[in-house]
């Protein structure tokens, strides 16, 4: 931390700083809750001072330059702060009175009156063409290290963090992660498929589901339950007997079948809704409190250590020992400190808490989007949408630049929300969005979201487009490791990539899944005349392959396809690699028995891949990962193709056998390792579920 006149500047790498700025120079080194509970590890700078009341601060890539007003020493709007950082091959300059240029996308708390074109805490992300990015955070809350707590200090008049990072874009998330927090690891489960409805099962009910789930050869992985699990309204710990007779009986069910279980809490909307009267924790919560704990009432005064531990102690954590999984907060409370995000901070017990309980793995939790540091604690849920393909147009775009502020896991309902009955078209086409989106749940008010009631078609699609999900569960693990360890997105729109593209601009709708694969998904309805939705789609510089017809587009043009209710466009990079596994459900933990890397087409590169069980809590210890490095080289017509194990790590989680998928057009000789080998020649490929395709691929083990 650098210290001058009312100023603290902290350098966090060449592009980020935080800035703070009080007139009684009493800096707090601690992190504020958006920053979670550790401070930054801040990097060298030179240092000049231009005189008594000036300061220039300079790191590889920016220049900060501050100079305290001669006419009143303690206003700080009049003082010069400015910032010079390189977009390019130039430099730009960044002062306080500088407005950005540009539109910049924002993340919400939830779409609930999105409908009605009300925006529920909206935050813009960070990443935008103009370069640069401040984040002005006047919290008072700060994480007390001895403590293990929140403590509130006095308000310092300016506190921001600040981002320079002109068009490099994987420099912008490094930042984000830096200043903010890493995202955790999480099960390998989440990435399956996710079942819930607002509707009072009974759990006999919930047993039938799951059999027909199964008959039909469609995957739960995750079953969540909604309020109807309280004996009372939707609060309180104890379980509605009419409906759960034996709770501890049907948890050993249901996770006997695989499946974990997930459970809807609501703490309240704007204030903290208090237990029940008979609820069987109250009696231990009043011996120990011996007055209400939060506004007169018997509710979790979430701001006091000692209440939430032993509220925590007596309902949370006594359901999670039961064998719960994942608990879903839904509501927000109230703000248990001056301003702090309820959300978030609610966010951060429930998920630490669960830590608490499972203490070896890796956990997660289902909430609420609570703004700026959310990301430390997923997944986050979208909340009440309408069934229509308007809502379904906005999750996407709303999906793919959410990542920008670290909103990296949206968990929608898919099918949407209010409807009970819901067209049949908007639903297919919300699944094959689902496919290739963070977090796949089915959810609605009471209405039909299971495939097989609908028609023997949607059954058919739905059933095509999970067997593909769950084969890509290797590839999704590898883009969420790569979140983790870099913080760039698993799905980010195209002008993540081509920053001042017009054209990435313009098609929205269209995303990268990962660096290898753009998706198209389809919202809108198709043409009675031919069975088709025409869509324009733009294709970016390179070449990409089109898994629909099987031809190679050389960007930069546009394109229009016509498709089909069973068909999503989407286009695999020239070199792509993705790894895959077989179709089996439910997603197993531990050493992978078997995946595939699909080649599509030779370009020079090396890829690095990271396999371990799925489930254990770890930051990348050598013992507790393997890794996997794939070497490949064209030369004419000879490619060369090398797979070494990182030695240094642990070879306990590689997988047990490793098949090669290649597509290329033309002629070659393959050699692995050095030595010649002659492939086999298939008639399947990754997405042969969803295409009609048949185009040969070389493979070999």
């Amino acid at each position: 931390m650098i210290y001058f006149k009312n100023l603290c500047i902290s350098i966090y790498s060449d592009t980020a700083f935080r800035i703070e700025y009080q007139h009684e120079k009493k800096f707090i080194n601690k992190p504020t809750l958006v920053m979670g509970k550790e401070l930054p590890e801040e990097i060298k700078a030179e240092i000049k001072y231009k005189n008594e009341k000036g300061i220039i601060i300079r790191t590889k890539k920016c220049e900060i330059e501050y100079e305290q007003n001669n006419e009143d020493e303690n206003n700080f709007e009049k003082d010069k702060l400015e910032i010079r950082y390189k977009y390019e091959n130039e430099e730009r300059v960044w002062t306080r009175k500088t407005e950005h240029t540009c539109q910049i996308p924002n993340v919400q708390r939830c779409l609930d009156a999105w409908h009605h074109k009300v925006e529920y805490y909206p935050q813009p992300i960070i990443i935008n063409k103009d370069g640069w990015s401040v984040i002005e955070n006047h919290q008072t809350v700060y994480w007390d290290t001895e403590n293990n707590w929140a403590v509130v200090f006095r308000r310092p008049i300016y506190n921001a963090f600040l981002f320079f990072y002109g068009t490099d874009i994987e420099q912008a998330f490094k930042d984000f992660i830096k200043v903010f927090g890493k995202v955790p690891l999480l099960p390998r489960y989440t990435f399956g498929a996710w079942y819930s409805r607002w509707y009072d099962y009974k759990d006999y009910e919930l047993k039938e589901l799951i059999k027909k789930y199964n008959d039909n050869d469609l995957p739960i992985d995750i079953l969540v339950i909604d309020v109807d699990w309280h004996k009372s309204n939707w609060n309180g710990y104890d379980w509605r007997k009419s409906s759960f007779p034996e709770p501890e009986e049907f948890i050993k069910y249901i996770k006997s079948k695989g499946i974990k279980i997930a459970l809807n809490d609501h703490p309240g909307y704007g204030m903290y809704d208090p237990l029940p009267d008979d609820d069987s924790a109250l009696k231990k919560i009043k011996e120990e409190l011996k007055e209400p704990s939060y506004k007169g009432m018997w509710s979790c005064d979430w701001s006091r250590k000692s209440v939430v531990k032993l509220w925590a102690r007596e309902t949370i954590q006594k359901i999670l020992k039961q064998g719960i999984d994942i608990w879903w907060i839904d509501g927000w409370g109230d703000w248990p400190f001056c301003d702090t995000d309820g959300q978030l901070w609610l966010n951060w017990q429930y998920y630490e808490l669960t830590q608490e309980i499972y203490p070896e793995q890796r956990v997660m939790i289902l909430s609420r989007w609570g703004g700026l540091g959310s990301h430390r604690y997923p997944v986050q849920f979208s909340g009440d949408t309408y069934s229509n393909f308007e809502t379904l147009k906005h999750q996407i775009y709303f999906t793919a630049y959410s990542g920008g502020l670290g909103a990296y896991y949206w968990s929608h309902d898919i099918g949407g929300f209010h409807n009970q009955e819901i067209d049949e078209e908007v639903y297919i086409r919300w699944v094959q969005f689902g496919c290739f989106s963070p977090v796949f749940r089915t959810h609605s008010n009471h209405g039909i979201r299971e495939p097989y009631n609908f028609s023997e078609r949607a059954l058919r699609i739905y059933k095509s487009y999970m067997q593909l999900r769950y084969k890509l569960i290797p590839y999704f693990e590898q883009l969420h490791i790569n979140n983790v360890l870099t913080g760039f997105p698993l799905f980010y729109p195209m002008n993540f990539v081509y920053f001042n593209n017009e054209n990435a601009e313009k098609y929205k709708e269209q995303y990268f899944f990962g660096e290898d694969i753009i998706v198209v998904p389809i919202c809108e309805q198709i043409k009675e005349n031919n069975g088709t939705v025409e869509k324009e789609i733009w294709i970016p510089s390179g070449e990409w392959f089109d898994i629909l017809t099987g031809e190679w587009h050389k960007g930069e043009k546009i394109i229009k396809k016509e498709v089909r209710i069973n068909e999503t466009p989407i286009f695999i990079k020239k070199g792509g690699i993705i790894i895959s596994k077989d179709y089996e459900y439910p997603i197993k933990i531990g050493q992978y028995k078997k995946i595939d890397i699909n080649i599509y087409d030779i370009e020079n590169k090396e890829r690095v891949f990271y396999f371990d069980d799925g489930i254990t809590k770890h930051n990348f210890a050598k013992e507790k990962v393997s890794k996997i490095i794939l070497k490949i080289n064209r030369q004419n017509k000879d490619i060369y193709i090398d797979l070494k194990y990182d030695e240094d790590y642990t070879l306990k989680y590689l997988p047990e056998k490793i098949k090669f998928k290649l597509l290329v057009n033309d002629e070659i000789n393959i050699f692995y390792k050095g030595e010649k080998i002659k492939p086999e020649i298939e008639n399947e490929n990754l997405f042969s579920e969803i295409s009609s395709l048949k185009k040969k691929v070389l493979s070999w083990s």
